[in-house]
């Protein structure tokens, strides 16, 4: 039974991770357009602020804007993936978790049965040789006292 609960999950696991992996590609393939759709928006930007006029100026604006594309290029990918991580791989987790629990539970259940079932098998194993050592010891005693009884009247005789 355990090693069904745990084929299910893992195909239950794999499946989860597929999934994953299909959130990836499509986040993979739609990182494309949203690059091109930033790089227009600063080359816009740079054309605006070549209407600026000041070389110093523009240097300094290009380089404070190229520094937080990329801040908010990286934080937005960071932020994509956290989400795809946890909404994917919370769920298979948390699974993971209470069939384990489970798993562990049911393996200290068994455990706690094969004891009682060992104590008993021992306790009867005991009671057992108690009785058949005083049946033997009943017999023996019997038939020592009727062989010494049934020839003693022979005995005598001679």
């Amino acid at each position: 039974m355990a090693s069904t609960a745990q084929e299910a999950l893992i195909a239950e696991l794999l499946g989860d991770v597929g999934k994953l992996h299909d959130e990836v590609k499509a986040l993979r393939e739609s990182l494309p357009a949203i690059v091109a759709d930033l790089n227009e928006r600063t080359t816009a930007l740079q054309t605006a602020i070549a209407g600026l006029g000041d070389e110093a100026v523009q240097a300094t604006v290009r380089a404070h804007i190229e520094n937080a594309t990329e801040k908010i290029v990286t934080q937005a990918l960071r932020d994509a993936a956290a989400t795809v991580l946890t909404t994917t791989l919370q769920v298979p987790i948390n699974r993971l978790e209470s069939s384990a629990f489970a798993v562990y539970k049911a393996a200290k259940a068994m455990q706690r049965s094969a004891r009682e079932q060992v104590a008993i098998l021992v306790g009867v194993s005991l009671l057992a040789g108690a009785v058949g050592g005083a049946a033997a010891a009943a017999t023996a005693s019997y038939l020592k006292d009727h062989l010494t009884h049934a020839r003693a009247p022979t005995i005598e005789h001679r």
